[in-house]
């Protein structure tokens, strides 16, 4: 996920926290709902790798729908500004 998100949206995401991730996202995501889901996502990823939490199954399975769906969200929308920047040309 970190890795889309330095991708798509051009921030440090790989070596950033995630509150510097929200930080950079909340000048280049307006959408609040998805700014509220990446920011649960990369939390939960967090207590999974720093603090050796261990997520359910079905916490990981509603994360891994989460993160698929984000990527959709915000993936449509970046073909869209592709889109318009080619009838412009």
């Amino acid at each position: 996920m970190r890795e889309y998100l330095e991708n798509r949206f051009h921030i440090l995401a790989l070596e950033s926290t995630t509150d510097e991730i929200m930080q950079q996202l909340s000048y280049r995501l307006n959408d609040v709902k998805q700014q509220e889901d990446i920011r649960k996502l990369l939390q939960m990823s967090d207590l999974a790798k720093f603090a050796k939490m261990v997520p359910l199954a079905s916490e990981n399975q509603v994360a891994l729908e989460e993160a698929r769906a984000f990527v959709k969200d915000t993936r449509q929308k970046l073909e869209e500004i592709e889109n318009a920047e080619q009838v412009e040309v």
